[in-house]
């Protein structure tokens, strides 16, 4: 059955020495009967034992098991080999102290794909004499209980050989006695070796007794044996899934502070992991929306962005308001599905319109209370189409009239404060004077005609929106909260201020009006070049200038000096320019004012020493007029042609550059109290400020998924052509910055502790299979793979990143819902930002398995190392 030819073994240790153990050994032993092979230590006899059952490999030779060489067997080769023929029995047992009897014994039989039943087990028990102790656990029988154990662990299943080294080193006289009359029982079916150097016992046993000595065969009592078998055919080992987890799981008792700690970093590091894709996979309008839905607000506003990134091409939310087309209009109430209320801003002499109240009783900053920090500038006036307006709670009536208008209830608060300007034309007598009433039911009872710039409107109702929870602000002064030493307000404090700000302060520049009004509005020209919207230049003679004077058309009737004579004029043609002496300033490099203070030096100077003199001595301004006279004749103003260059500020797809050339200076404005340059009205008539502006569109929207649909389409954030804008947008946008910050912190500190865990989760598993060598030496001798050992070691990898998902999900969880109850809850009016998602956990799953791969290649590299006969030697 076996045979070894010329078989020699060579140990090389870690200095290069080299130790013959077995030395060109040929052997042939029978299929049956008991064999012992004997000899001093060192001998050889171990290694030879160790050879025949396929733990440790030869040098040269070959090792033939029923006729089938195994010189280019692999080690699964070897396992399966083992796992098919060869039952092992140790001088130190070498069972599982996991397992208790039973388990011990059928583990040879599940690595076969074999189930055993406990009535064969407990007849297996009693042919060892080890009956009704098969729930035992190992540590509670007797060294030679523990050996009858291996004994039946080895013929389980049913092998053909069976190997035993020293079986009874460590038992008394007695139980050795037991022992070897059970294997010699079993030699009569099976080929039993044992290694051993009792001679005294291989006399009384042995059929077969082979001396080894120095690695040679020096006796042999039955040398002739015919060597017979049925042909050479494996049964591939397999550990199941079930043991190997309970083999895992057994490996996690130990060093139990080392697998705290490493289960704390991995769960450390998913958390932060977890966090950082948390706050990445935040949805925004989802949030928005549910918050809007749950604070039971339903008003949104649209603004239109122009403002793109020169470098990658993308809008950026800059601030600056930019006014709608009717194509912009057309396309939103289209994505939107229903008609938009546009809200105006209207200007009147370049300025835009606001009511007026009385600052004069306010001194400084601290002149007025924190409720009244409201500034009279972006007045919208929104024509009331839809019918959704209709529904706010209003005190008086809703605005019909073109002198009608609705304005919110802290509007009508600042004008009780300060008193708003107003219009009495009673008793024929125009005048205007400061109106202070003391109740809202005064306010629409009075219907005082209140100034708008060249305009009158009385105010017919009143939004009467509940700001009982804002009325502490009015004990608090403006220093309070601006201050940077001041403490005063916490954060919930500070955020609870941002809301009034956001939400009563911007709404209460909404100045509701009915259909028309804006048409209806009598407003006085606009007629300077916008400085805002454009940088004016001009060029001389190829040269650019800047003027500091405002650019403007002529529209009413001015005096104009050519440096002969003046004249008056009311209008200009396209290619006609009146200067001032601002503008010969700017194209002079202040020549002009430098050499009329010469002239006007000499001219004194000369007057005190021609004192008597009965000539008329001119006053400054007749000196004046005669120096520029002479200026403009001199230097060839008048009738000079110039450019006017009107450049766009800022770049974006609307924006044009304009260019008027060969227009020709016609003359200088005289006693002109406005410091203006005159161009044709035709000519510049389109860079003007116009009179009215639509730059928000407002709608309501009370249904969760469209609302969340127009947040997608119209983010807060500035992203896109055109942004949404609700009484939350700051609040989310700057909370969405922090857990910006939060979510890259959270990142980075994720790898710093990945790192970290995956080498102690790799620390962990390398110890572990150090620690557990007699246990995977055990496993290889019964058969099992170099895979089946590995998968141990694998799941307890994996139960390790189990734990710490786990661990990680609940700490992730806690976060969640603390940061929501008691951070984004007081301090950001119930926006939900951190939502633990399914797509958040599949991540942190695919993490783990990851950090486990990587430390799986050194737990490959680690038992693919370890040879079979050094792990059960514990090498």
């Amino acid at each position: 059955m076996i045979e070894l030819q010329n078989i020699t073994k060579i140990y090389e240790s870690k200095k290069k020495e080299k130790t013959i153990a077995l030395d060109n050994i040929s052997l042939k032993i029978g299929n049956k009967g008991m064999v012992f092979i004997v000899g001093k230590s060192g001998s050889g006899k171990s290694t030879l034992l160790n050879v025949i059952g396929g733990l440790d490999k030869y040098n040269s030779g070959d090792l033939l098991i029923n006729g089938k060489s195994t010189k280019n067997f692999k080690s699964k080769d070897f396992d399966f080999y083992r796992n098919t023929y060869v039952g092992f029995i140790f001088q130190e047992f070498n069972i599982l102290e996991e397992y208790n009897v039973y388990q011990n014994i059928s583990l040879a039989m599940k690595l076969q794909h074999k189930k055993v039943s406990k009535e064969k087990l407990n007849q297996l028990l009693n042919i060892v004499g080890m009956q009704d102790l098969g729930d035992r656990k190992i540590n509670e029988l007797s060294g030679g209980q523990k050996q009858r154990v291996a004994i039946a662990r080895a013929i389980v299943k049913s092998p053909d050989i069976i190997l035993a080294d020293e079986p009874t080193g460590n038992l008394d006289k007695n139980t050795s006695e037991q022992i070897f009359e059970l294997l010699k029982n079993l030699s009569q079916e099976k080929l039993v070796v044992v290694i051993s150097h009792d001679i005294e016992s291989a006399q009384k046993y042995a059929d077969r007794i082979i001396e080894i000595s120095d690695g040679k065969v020096i006796n042999d009592t039955n040398p002739n044996t015919i060597n017979t078998g049925e042909p050479f055919k494996v049964v591939k080992s397999f550990l199941p899934f079930i043991e190997a987890i309970k083999l895992a799981f057994s490996n996690l008792r130990f060093k139990r502070l080392r697998l705290f700690f490493t289960i704390l970093l991995t769960a450390l590091a998913l958390i932060f992991f977890g966090l950082s894709q948390t706050l990445t996979k935040f949805n925004i309008p989802y949030s928005h929306a549910e918050t809007m839905i749950n604070e039971n607000e339903s008003s949104i506003k649209v603004s239109k962005n122009l403002s793109k990134n020169e470098f990658d091409g993308k809008y950026y939310d800059s601030g600056q308001k930019y006014a709608f087309n009717n194509s912009d209009i057309t396309f939103i109430e289209k994505e939107l599905e229903y008609e938009t209320n546009k809200a105006y801003v209207l200007f009147e002499n370049n300025e835009q319109l606001k009511f007026n109240v009385d600052l004069s009783g306010v001194k400084g900053k601290d002149g007025l209370n924190a409720y009244y920090t409201f500034m009279l500038n972006d007045m919208q006036f929104v024509e009331l189409k839809n019918q959704d307006f209709t529904k706010m709670h209003v005190i008086g009536k809703i605005p019909t009239n073109n002198n009608e208008i609705m304005i919110h209830k802290y509007l009508a608060d600042y004008f009780m404060k300060l008193g708003v300007m107003i219009v009495d034309n009673s008793n024929n007598e125009y005048k205007t004077e400061y109106y202070k009433p003391e109740s809202y039911e005064q306010i629409i009872s009075d219907q005082k005609m209140i100034k708008l710039g060249s305009n009158k409107v009385k105010i017919v109702g009143i939004i009467a929106d509940n700001l009982n929870k804002y009325q502490y602000l009015k004990d608090l002064s403006i220093q309070q909260i601006t201050s940077s030493t001041n403490n005063y307000f916490s954060s919930r404090e500070q955020y609870k201020y941002n809301e009034f700000n956001y939400k009563i302060q911007d709404q209460a520049k909404i100045i509701y009006v009915p259909a028309g009004f804006v048409d209806g509005l009598s407003l006085e020209e606009n007629d300077t070049i916008d400085s805002d919207k454009y940088s004016i230049t001009v060029f001389i003679n190829g040269n650019e200038h800047y003027t500091n004077s405002d650019v403007g058309y002529l529209h009413s009737k001015i005096s104009i000096s050519d440096g002969k004579i003046t004249k008056e004029i009311n209008n200009l043609k396209e290619s006609e320019v009146v200067i001032n002496t601002t503008y010969l300033d700017a194209v002079s490099d202040n020549q002009y004012s430098k050499l009329l203070d010469d002239y006007k030096k000499k001219y004194n100077e000369s007057n005190k020493n021609n004192e008597g003199n009965e000539e008329v001595i001119l006053s400054d301004e007749e000196l004046t007029t005669k120096f520029t006279n002479n200026y403009l004749i001199e230097n060839n103003i008048i009738g000079s042609k110039i450019s006017l260059v009107l450049k766009s500020n800022e770049k974006n797809e609307e924006s044009k550059d304009y260019r008027y050339d060969n227009l020709e200076i016609i003359g200088l404005a005289v006693n002109n109290d406005q410091n203006k340059v005159y161009f044709s009205k035709d000519l510049i008539e389109n860079n003007v400020k116009p009179r009215s502006e639509i730059i928000y569109l407002y709608f309501t929207e009370n249904n969760l998924n469209k609302l969340e649909n127009i947040f997608n389409e119209f983010p807060i954030d500035g992203t896109t052509k055109f942004i949404s804008h609700t009484v939350y947008s700051n609040t989310i946008n700057s909370v969405v910055l922090v857990l910006s910050t939060i979510k890259n912190v959270a990142f980075y500190s994720s790898i710093v502790f990945s790192v970290f865990a995956m080498l102690l989760l790799i620390n962990f598993i390398t110890v572990s299979i150090t620690y557990s060598k007699k246990q995977i030496g055990i496993l290889r001798a019964i058969g099992a793979r170099r895979k089946d050992v590995f998968k141990i070691f694998l799941y307890e990898g994996y139960m390790i990143g189990l734990i710490s998902i786990i661990l990680a999900v609940i700490g992730i969880i806690i976060i969640c819902s603390t940061t929501n109850s008691y951070i984004i809850n007081r301090l950001f009016f119930n926006i939900k930002f951190i939502i633990f998602t399914k797509e958040v956990a599949l991540l942190l799953l695919i993490s783990v398995l990851i950090v486990i791969f990587i430390a799986s290649l050194f737990i490959v590299n680690k038992i693919s190392k370890m040879k079979p006969i050094d792990a059960i030697l514990n090498k």
